[in-house]
């Protein structure tokens, strides 16, 4: 089961405490070495997949059924690696089930396209205002210049509405 935030935080504030001289002897140009390595690459997608909640039975033989996939489950598009700078829609994601938390929970391995058209929905007549079904929450998210101005999450559509309403009519376009 996977620590929650604050769990996770007094968690690592206990280890770097215990491991202060450890964490000095640790050279920074081995550490980066090693997180460019195979191994760090797969350990720290590992890690993150568990923050996540991802469940499966075998990391290893799951690690490299990702890496071999080449193609989203979902929609056959061709997929890439994310990279430094972010993911794109054909990043390659694994798919699962958030209420899951007690057995395997992955889906499919998909596209980054794909796995967000399963957790929001944009509503037709509203431009730029999302439902994200997992959280049941609302937002306002608009690109200007290759610039995200994305709202706060609101219970209701109508907050979400009302707020781009504002953002708008506060906006100066050049």
């Amino acid at each position: 089961m996977p620590k929650t935030k604050e769990e996770n935080a007094v968690y690592m504030k206990e280890w770097r405490i215990k491991n202060k001289d450890r964490l000095k002897k640790i050279i920074p140009d081995q550490q980066k070495k090693y997180n460019e390595s195979y191994n760090g690459i797969k350990s720290m997608r590992i890690s993150g997949w568990k923050r996540q909640g991802i469940i499966v039975k075998d990391w290893d033989i799951f690690y490299d059924l990702f890496v071999s996939t080449t193609e989203c489950q979902v929609c056959s598009k061709i997929l890439t690696s994310a990279k430094h700078n972010g993911c794109t829609h054909s990043t390659r994601t694994p798919h699962h089930d958030h209420n899951i938390t007690d057995r395997p929970n992955i889906i499919a391995i998909c596209c980054h396209a794909c796995n967000m058209e399963d957790t929001k929905t944009t509503i037709p007549g509203l431009l730029n205002i999302i439902y994200y079904k997992q959280t049941n929450k609302w937002l306002f998210k608009k690109k200007i210049r290759g610039t995200c101005f994305q709202s706060p999450y609101f219970k209701t559509k109508q907050e979400a509405i009302d707020y781009k309403i504002q953002f708008l009519s506060n906006l100066e376009l050049d």
